[in-house]
């Protein structure tokens, strides 16, 4: 891994799975949580920040979302099957990674990306297809 002079790592990859430390809104006190880096490479390389979607081990939320298992992984693991949240998108400082726990396969990553693209699709109205039909 390779370390700026501030000892921040800067090698995180697309599909990496962080444990990141967020802080409470207070900025006194901060939890440890799982992220996905949806962010491509070039910019994880770039820039001091990773975009990362929220990962929960609460299998009740379902809206946007992917299921995750040991076996959706490359390498590492995860203690509890869990979510993938598509739709808790944040840009965070590589300085609150703590350190990488797994990577997903390209599969499962693919899912991610179909949950975001339905996140941000604009969705058709009756009157949009009305009007599409009499330009025609």
């Amino acid at each position: 891994m390779k370390k700026t002079k501030s000892g921040m790592i800067t090698d995180h990859k697309q599909k990496d799975i962080l444990l990141v430390k967020f802080p409470f809104t207070d900025f006194r006190e901060f939890k440890k949580r799982p992220v996905i880096v949806i962010s491509n490479d070039e910019y994880n390389s770039k820039t001091l920040d990773l975009v990362v979607c929220a990962i929960t081990s609460n299998l009740s939320y379902k809206d946007y979302s992917v299921l995750i298992s040991n076996d959706d992984l490359d390498d590492g693991y995860l203690i509890k099957e869990s979510l993938i949240k598509a739709s808790h998108i944040a840009t965070i400082s590589k300085q609150i990674v703590i350190r990488k726990i797994a990577s997903v396969n390209d599969e499962k990553f693919e899912d991610v990306r179909e949950n975001l693209k339905s996140l941000f699709e604009s969705l058709k109205t009756d009157e949009e297809d009305t009007s599409k039909d009499e330009d025609d």
